[in-house]
């Protein structure tokens, strides 16, 4: 499913009926406690102590297929599928008569194709009808055709090299030969191995256990769900933001490159103005998640910038005979251009090894492992 915006007038659908506030009027940011303290009839809603507007905006979400016709260049708002696909064909519901006021013939308003993500869509019920494109007819493919295989209803954390995925934690089901990750340590694999954050359609369905406090270890749920507010622990590394008081749900993801946070809204969005709609703040109910918001193909992607760059520890060792085990800690040295490499130790390593070290230099250009440190064991 796809989520889009419309006004909450349906014969105008662009229009978000803004008119019932004024961003720029005397009472706009003015103190205030709750919505009571705003002017009644301003259209102002009490927003972090100020009276603010807030747009009347109405979110949809549904199961959507492209439209056959569809503007040069994509489209840009709802009025412009109107205009080219309204009574067209393909157009289930095509448009009805009526007379207006002045006894004269009109013709009734009947929106059914959308502009989401730049292409003309229409809602659609599960099933033949429901496709993300159709093929090109009864004609012959080419010798070679092009699959692009993508997570479904997931997000995939990977990096270079080796880090690509870890696929440690990814079964077959023995019945439906469909790929599957059981949950918590299963075959003695940590649960650190993992490259995978699958979502739910909402908060309610997302189907992780809530993060335990303190790092994440080799047994955690993994991803997990953060449940401690900002306004809690100010100084914790994992916590969650709030918008208007609603909570902004966030989850930890934690591999053998490090752990992450990632917020299920846009913070920076959310805390902006309604696009194009300058002055008018995103309403409280838009703190939540809805996985429909997050479009196919979605990619986050951020690096290093002066500091210590990647590096695989894969396959080294201190001594030359037992190599490195996930998960390790990085300790730096007095001489800045050395770190200390700790790998597993007790429980945490699947050979029940102490504990090794490696002697890493790093040099600004490259990364290279000094295998002959005698490290401690």
């Amino acid at each position: 499913p796809l989520s889009y915006l419309v006004g909450l007038d349906p014969e105008s659908p662009d229009d978000f009926g803004f008119d019932a506030c004024d961003p720029s009027g005397p009472n706009v940011g003015s103190s205030c406690g709750s919505d009571d303290g705003c002017p009644a009839g301003s259209g102002l809603t009490c927003v972090l102590g100020e009276c603010q507007c807030e747009a009347r905006v109405q979110e949809v979400t549904a199961s959507m297929t492209c439209a056959e016709a569809q503007p040069e260049g994509g489209c840009t708002s709802h009025e412009e599928c109107f205009e080219l696909l309204d009574d067209q064909p393909g157009d289930p519901n095509f448009s009805s008569m009526s007379v207006d006021g002045e006894g004269q013939p009109v013709a009734l308003r009947n929106q059914d194709f959308f502009c989401v993500d730049r292409r003309c869509r229409i809602a659609c019920e599960e099933g033949d009808d429901c496709l993300l494109r159709r093929l090109p007819g009864p004609r012959c493919f080419g010798e070679f055709v092009r699959y692009s295989v993508s997570a479904r209803n997931a997000f995939v954390v990977d990096g270079p090299g080796v880090l690509d995925f870890f696929p440690d934690r990814v079964f077959a089901d023995p019945d439906t030969s469909e790929c599957v990750e059981p949950p918590g340590v299963s075959g003695g694999v940590s649960t650190l191995l993992n490259s995978r954050v699958p979502l739910g359609a909402d908060l309610s369905s997302l189907g992780l256990e809530a993060c335990p406090s303190g790092p994440p270890t080799s047994f955690s749920p993994n991803p997990c769900l953060v449940t401690t507010p900002r306004s809690d622990s100010a100084l914790s590394a994992f916590h969650t933001f709030t918008y208007q008081g609603e909570t902004v749900p966030a989850v930890r993801i934690s591999t053998p490159v490090g752990t992450f946070m990632l917020d299920l809204v846009d913070l920076f969005s959310l805390g902006g103005v309604v696009p194009e709609q300058d002055g008018f703040l995103w309403p409280s109910e838009f703190a939540t998640f809805n996985r429909a918001r997050i479009r196919r193909g979605y990619l986050m992607e951020f690096g290093t910038v002066q500091s210590y760059a990647p590096f695989n520890i894969f396959g080294l060792s201190a001594d030359g005979a037992n190599p490195l085990y996930y998960p390790v800690r990085i300790v730096p040295s007095p001489d800045l251009t050395r770190v200390f490499v700790v790998d597993a130790t007790g429980s945490g390593s699947q050979f029940g090894l102490r504990g090794q070290v490696l002697k890493v230099t790093v040099n600004g250009i490259s990364t290279v492992a000094d295998v002959l440190f005698d490290g401690v064991r």
